[in-house]
């Protein structure tokens, strides 16, 4: 989940042992790279960048600081708007000698390969998040020198699992009329996805997809977005949103709006959006594991650093695979974020 929004630079609580690394700009490379505390144990200066510090994307760092905190390190984040200043953020970070690990959470897979390969000629070892970090969109698994694992789930699967929302949500309806809200289509991720929407239902003339628009990932712009691509189609059947948070807030609007006929869908999983399929005001969402994914790619980091066997990839694939939730297979199942 991903919400573009005025570059900055998070540096997040740190113990008092790390708490003076910083980012000092091109200060080349040195001994102080947090490698080692005084007891001679590995010590995490991390680096995050991202674009995405909405509710989702706290919840994974929230889970990269529960493997880092506890070894005395910390987490550095880095909110970048777009793939250019995320690779100008890489260039700084690897030259400031301050940090012994990267996770990146790319707004574009084949623009980050500069990063990575930067960090490797560095010694830097890098983590993919949630996007793969490479030219192939459809391979999970590490594709350049230097990204150690892959913290990510298959945009395929990830696409598949959305056509299987639509599929549920537009049983009742021939055709089906829908409305589609992203949160960006320059991020890869969501563009992947459309393709395989578009290739799976986009031949089927049940299947009619009457608007498309973004949301920023922003839940209030949700709202107004779907209610104003509703407007112009108040004959639309289904609404697809880019989040959880985004569908809660739909939900809100078609009550008020007395419109009881229109069938909403989430992605994420959220602990809103599972209550809200318990409740049988949301059809469905997407499984996502945000915390999970920090947890993995900080843990990658820490294993790497100390020489020990990275997390399998099989292994991170099976804890991040994207799952088509209903009321009928939800279970008791919890969300991670929202």
């Amino acid at each position: 989940m991903r919400k573009n929004t005025q570059r900055r630079v998070l540096v997040l609580a740190a113990t008092a042992a790390t708490a003076a690394l910083a980012l000092t700009g091109c200060s080349g490379g040195t001994d102080d790279t947090g490698g080692d505390g005084e007891s001679g144990e590995f010590v995490p200066s991390f680096a995050f960048i991202t674009g995405d510090i909405s509710d989702f994307g706290q919840v994974q760092i929230e889970g990269m600081e529960s493997v880092v905190e506890p070894l005395g390190g910390k987490v550095t984040v880095f909110d970048s708007d777009n793939a250019e200043s995320q690779n100008s953020d890489c260039m700084d970070i690897v030259s400031s000698g301050q940090y012994n690990g990267i996770m990146l959470n790319a707004l574009s897979g084949a623009g980050a390969v500069p990063c990575a390969e930067a960090a490797a000629e560095a010694g830097i070892p890098v983590v993919a998040v949630e996007t793969v970090v490479g030219p192939d969109a459809t391979k999970i698994e590490p594709q350049v020198d230097g990204v150690i694992a892959s913290a990510v789930f298959s945009n395929e699967d990830a696409g598949m699992a959305t056509v299987e929302l639509l599929k549920e949500g537009c049983a009742d309806f021939d055709p089906c009329k829908y409305i589609h809200i992203v949160g960006s289509q320059q991020y890869e991720l969501e563009a992947n996805k459309l393709k395989v929407i578009e290739r799976e239902l986009g031949g089927d003339s049940k299947y009619e997809r009457v608007a498309l628009g973004e949301d920023g990932y922003n839940p209030e712009q949700g709202r107004q977005v779907a209610a104003e691509l509703l407007s112009g189609n108040p004959d639309a059947n289904v609404i697809l949103n880019s989040g959880d948070s985004s569908a809660v807030q739909v939900i809100s609007m078609l009550e008020e709006e007395g419109r009881d006929d229109i069938v909403v869908l989430g992605d994420g999983a959220s602990r809103q959006g599972v209550e809200a399929i318990k409740a049988g005001t949301l059809l469905g969402t997407t499984r996502l594991a945000p915390r999970t994914m920090g947890e993995v790619a900080a843990t990658a980091l820490v294993q790497s650093n100390r020489g020990e066997d990275v997390i399998s990839q099989e292994e991170i694939a099976d804890q991040l695979a994207p799952i088509a939730f209903t009321a009928d297979n939800i279970g008791d199942f919890e969300g991670q974020w929202g």
